[in-house]
């Protein structure tokens, strides 16, 4: 038995040429303006934000506001009526906890909040 042989033969050429064109026929038909429709604003992929991203942005904001508060991490996770709050904190020992939940749950589009926080006291005062 006689091996193949992997030469560029001229069928094999003409079978290339023909697989090429017709892929950028499929692609132009797919992406008529290229990979970047030609209705994007600024052709960032994720560059308009969806409405749970704006959520989970609002609790952010408003729990990075607290103060003698120090995230170490924070995940916040949207789910259908609220967030689930996922990380490591500390708090300035002596000082009342930080009510994350309301805080949380202040944000519009909030009802529910499942906390997980991690929060561990710190002696000294947290720089602002």
């Amino acid at each position: 038995m006689k091996a193949p042989k992997f030469g560029k033969s001229a069928e094999y050429s003409k079978g290339m040429t023909m697989a090429l064109q017709q892929f950028a026929a499929m692609e132009s038909e797919c992406m008529p303006d290229g990979p970047v429709p030609g209705f994007a604003t600024s052709g960032v992929c994720g560059d308009v934000p969806s409405a749970a991203h704006e959520v989970e942005r609002a609790v952010q904001r408003a729990l990075f506001s607290l103060p003698d508060v120090e995230f170490c991490s924070l995940q916040i996770h949207r789910f259908q009526d609220g967030v689930c709050l996922t990380g490591v904190v500390n708090v300035t020992n002596g000082k009342p906890k930080p009510q994350f939940e309301r805080v949380a749950g202040s944000a519009a589009g909030v009802c529910r909040v499942i906390n997980q926080l991690v929060v561990k006291n710190r002696t000294e005062k947290i720089a602002s």
